[in-house]
């Protein structure tokens, strides 16, 4: 029988030393890249707005949103200048009454009766062209706001598709629905309605000046330092006010990622237990993030409307 301490013991394969390991396999260069261009996105700053970016809204039209812009723009032109000519014909008008209704007045009942009736017409014919360039404007502006809207959503689906599933997954949920339908509308908003708008009330303010220079310049020479007052208003609390609102955008869109992954998940939510959380925790923490911009905001708007409305008021003559 055969010893057992000297019985030979089955052999194995040495260890393998700690150079022959061999390392684990590498990452694709594919997904590496992707990785970084999400870390990318995630520490990348936030793009702020330059001013050449508002006209940039403009590239999406084609001619026919060109020509339909150059109608609208000079319907809402003609539109503002007819109120100041208005004013014009009406004066004249009151004149003439004074004139004959002036004791020792040589105007004749007849040649009264001719000038009200001209007059009169005067006043149809200016109305009815302020009707008709207000209309020709109003539809022109809103078809073209509705063109350059939806050629925006266009571009930005095609842009959101053409990023990697990487970047879409560090999106808030609901964020580009969010963010797409808020900056559309106000576009929208802003084309078809403000911008006609604005023209026709700067057609308006430099017809009245130039009316108002023609007939006593040293009077309007005086009222028109309200205009200057008016701009230094705008021009130190309106910049408070746009950074208001847009940081008052910012947090309803966040607000709106957490309400509409709740919702989403509103079964694991309920099962797991964590409404109060939800509802006390990551829904005010995102709304209370607009309070301070809100409250900047609202008070900036006070302070420019009531001194807007006292240097209306001084300007009145008494």
């Amino acid at each position: 029988m055969a010893d057992p301490e000297k019985a030979e013991l089955p052999k194995t394969n040495p260890a393998p030393a700690v150079d022959a390991i061999e390392p684990a396999p590498a990452l694709p260069a594919s997904s590496q890249g992707e990785e970084q261009t999400a870390a990318q996105v995630k520490t990348r700053p936030e793009r702020e707005p330059k001013p050449a970016d508002y006209f940039r809204v403009f590239t999406y039209a084609t001619p026919f949103d060109v020509a339909c812009f150059v109608v609208a723009g000079l319907a809402s032109i003609g539109a503002g200048i007819t109120l100041p000519l208005m004013n014009v014909v009406f004066g004249k008008l009151i004149g003439q009454f004074n004139d004959y209704n002036t004791p020792g007045s040589k105007q004749s009942q007849i040649e009264f009766e001719s000038l009200l009736n001209k007059q009169s017409i005067y006043l149809l014919v200016l109305f009815l062209c302020r009707f008709v360039a207000s209309y020709i404007n109003k539809f022109a502006f809103r078809m073209m706001g509705i063109r350059l809207s939806s050629a925006i959503r266009l571009h930005y689906l095609q842009s959101l598709f053409g990023q990697t599933i990487h970047v879409l997954d560090s999106m808030p949920s609901g964020a580009a629905a969010s963010t797409i339908t808020a900056t559309a509308n106000v576009l929208q908003l802003g084309t078809s309605e403000k911008l006609g708008v604005f023209l026709e009330f700067i057609s308006t303010i430099i017809a009245s000046v130039a009316v108002a220079f023609s007939y006593n310049w040293e009077l309007a020479l005086v009222t028109s330092s309200v205009i200057l007052f008016i701009f230094c208003v705008l021009g130190v609390l309106l910049p408070f006010i746009l950074k208001g609102h847009a940081k008052m955008t910012k947090a309803e869109a966040k607000a709106n990622s957490v309400a509409s992954e709740t919702f989403g998940g509103i079964r694991m939510i309920t099962a797991c237990g964590a409404e109060e959380r939800i509802t006390k925790n990551s829904l005010p923490s995102s709304l209370l993030l607009a309070w301070p911009s809100g409250m900047v905001s609202s008070k900036s708007a006070s302070i420019d409307s009531t001194m807007l409305a006292q240097c209306s008021l001084s300007s009145c003559p008494s």
